[in-house]
């Protein structure tokens, strides 16, 4: 049992654990409903990509017919870079604290800590750059023919 006191961000943090936990369950439902049912896997490229992430179009044929959602860009793209923020944050905490949780790594506490910050701002840096590259204005800046 360890007899370490909590830190100040202790409570913050599981605070943000639970609500991006269901903010995962809220937003993962939006993409495979998207993503898997509406457009459908076999059927996502990057055409259909970045219109969706430029203009908000979601169209697909679906058991039901022909389904078209026109909701606004800047609400998918919130909702895409949302799903970004909240998994990195959520899965790399998850896994620091079932770290933490091990007497034996409890030495290197502060390492182990910045490493996972150092990460998670790489990883939500690189999810980032890999939306912009199905942005349709970044094809206008950047074409790499």
């Amino acid at each position: 049992m360890s007899t370490q006191k909590p830190s100040k961000t202790a409570g913050w943090n599981w605070f943000l654990q639970r609500v991006t936990g269901v903010g995962l369950v809220v937003l993962l439902g939006f993409h495979f409903a998207v993503e898997h049912f509406i457009v459908g896997a076999a059927n996502v490229t990057a055409g259909n990509t970045v219109e969706r992430i430029t203009n908000g179009l979601i169209q697909g044929d679906h058991v039901l017919g022909q389904i078209t959602i026109n909701m606004p860009a800047f609400l998918y793209q919130a909702t895409a870079i949302s799903l970004l923020g909240f998994s990195v944050f959520h899965g790399m905490y998850g896994v620091y604290n079932v770290l933490m949780e091990q007497d034996t790594l409890r030495a290197y506490e502060k390492p182990i800590k910045y490493f996972f910050i150092v990460f998670s701002a790489a990883l939500f840096v690189q999810g980032i750059l890999i939306f912009l590259a199905f942005f349709e204005p970044f094809w206008q800046v950047y074409d790499p023919r």
